[in-house]
């Protein structure tokens, strides 16, 4: 690659860095540093363990509160940056976010009343 491509091509790079690109980029990094600091200051006090977030009621490790975590933490940031990148669809970005977090807990009660499996997600028998 000669010096004019490598230029032109940093140069056409840079030109794709928009307003549409950075804000989202601003936006996730602002809330990893603040969930960075919130734990970092948290675990300083003894009586709390992060880990304890991420554990069902018995006490043990439960892959569905991990998924749940990151799930929100996606959404969440898909939200903040519809919100900012476009206005015009904020009505329906929150309507979407809302029928996703409270059907979610619709969806476990039933799972929790045919005894941790929905009817139609049993296999052949």
């Amino acid at each position: 690659m000669t010096g004019d491509q490598l230029h032109t091509y940093l140069a056409a790079l840079a030109s794709s860095v928009t307003i549409g690109v950075l804000v989202p980029l601003l936006i996730l990094v602002g809330i990893a540093l603040a969930f960075w600091l919130l734990v970092s200051r948290a675990q300083k006090d003894p009586a709390f363990d992060i880990s304890n977030v991420l554990r069902d009621e018995t006490g043990k490790e439960s892959a569905t509160r991990v998924v749940t975590f990151g799930a929100f933490a996606v959404t969440s940031w898909v939200l903040a940056v519809v919100t900012f990148a476009h206005p015009d669809k904020i009505t329906e970005a929150m309507l979407y976010y809302l029928i996703f977090w409270s059907g979610a807990p619709i969806v476990v009660k039933f799972a929790e009343k045919w005894n941790g499996s929905l009817p139609f997600a049993k296999g052949p028998q």
